[in-house]
């Protein structure tokens, strides 16, 4: 395959999982605030989800019109003075059946880490949903971090993630290796944090 090719697969990749990632804050939102505007949506997703994934208004209306068009969600409109007509979303039965269709679905993470980010955003839609969609999810997360953990102490044990240093020599590779080591240290800390999160929440629904 190409280079252009895949760049091409990946970027229309990138504008699925976007399109999931907006569809699912969104039908979330509206699910637990009806009536609402485009506008009261952008300050809520700044109050809440904004603080794990940020929205632009300018993706909120165009996914609005999508979500509309597909019809998950209605509207009712009212005259405003000077300016267009407000529209105050609802939604559909149909777009509450696509909501809980999107959380069922299994989460594919990537090979970067702010897919984590992604992960969490979408646990923290799941507001009035079954117990059983939310285990499913952190049951997925925990054994993805388990692997992530267990390929992380792999790769300190054969030293594969220093060998790209083998150029570098004398006092500067000393320098170089230890700044790796505080690095490979915090992502490995981090991950293992992350997992203790996971698997705390995950013993609440155990109860």
């Amino acid at each position: 395959i190409g280079k252009r090719r895949v760049e091409r697969m990946a970027r229309r990749w990138q504008n699925v999982r976007d399109f999931m990632k907006i569809d699912t804050v969104l039908l979330s939102l509206i699910r637990v605030h009806p009536n609402v505007t485009g506008y009261q949506l952008s300050t809520i997703i700044k109050e809440s989800t904004g603080h794990i994934s940020g929205i632009h208004l300018s993706k909120i209306y165009p996914a609005l019109k999508r979500l509309t068009e597909c019809g998950y969600l209605m509207f009712q409109s009212e005259p405003s003075r000077g300016r267009l007509d407000q529209k105050y979303y609802s939604i559909t039965p149909e777009g509450e059946k696509a909501f809980k269709e999107l959380l069922a679905a299994p989460f594919e993470f990537g090979p970067s880490r702010s897919t984590f980010d992604d992960f969490t955003l979408k646990l923290a839609c799941m507001v009035d949903v079954d117990d059983a969609i939310i285990i499913k999810h952190l049951d997925q997360g925990i054994a993805h971090l388990e692997s992530e953990l267990d390929a992380a102490v792999a790769r300190e044990r054969e030293s594969s993630e220093t060998s790209f240093m083998t150029a570098i020599a004398g006092e500067q590779r000393e320098e170089a290796l230890k700044l790796w080591d505080h690095v490979r240290t915090q992502l490995r800390d981090e991950t293992e944090a992350r997992l203790a999160w996971l698997v705390a929440l995950r013993k609440e629904y155990d109860r």
